[in-house]
């Protein structure tokens, strides 16, 4: 779906807690583990259509990250999320995700 809208607000809420501190690595393999947490959010987005009545997105999800080091150099977290939208209307629904994320080379 589309959305045409003069106005928007987001509210956002992120919660991260750890559940290990890992800081080894494992035998001479190139991966450095650093740390293991948990993660939960809660948002809401009100949309204020021109012409129309307005609506509000909300959303919660959780999930598990895992930080870790490639080769030393290449910092990277791999998570496992799931995300629910609750507005059927504008395609709301529940889906789990695996993410890998690459972050910056440090040299």
């Amino acid at each position: 779906k589309d959305f045409y809208t003069q106005r928007a607000a987001v509210g956002a809420l992120d919660f991260r807690f750890p559940i290990s501190q890992i800081y080894r690595g494992w035998s001479t393999h190139p991966v450095f583990f650093e740390k293991l947490y948990g993660l939960a959010f809660g948002e809401s987005t009100y949309l204020e259509s021109a012409g129309s009545k307005s609506n509000t997105l909300a959303s919660v999800g959780g999930g598990l990250r895992f930080d870790f080091d490639l080769l030393l150099l290449l910092p990277m977290i791999l998570s496992a999320e799931y995300h629910y939208g609750f507005n059927k209307t504008f395609g709301g629904r529940g889906e789990p995700m695996v993410i890998l994320q690459l972050g910056e080379i440090g040299i």
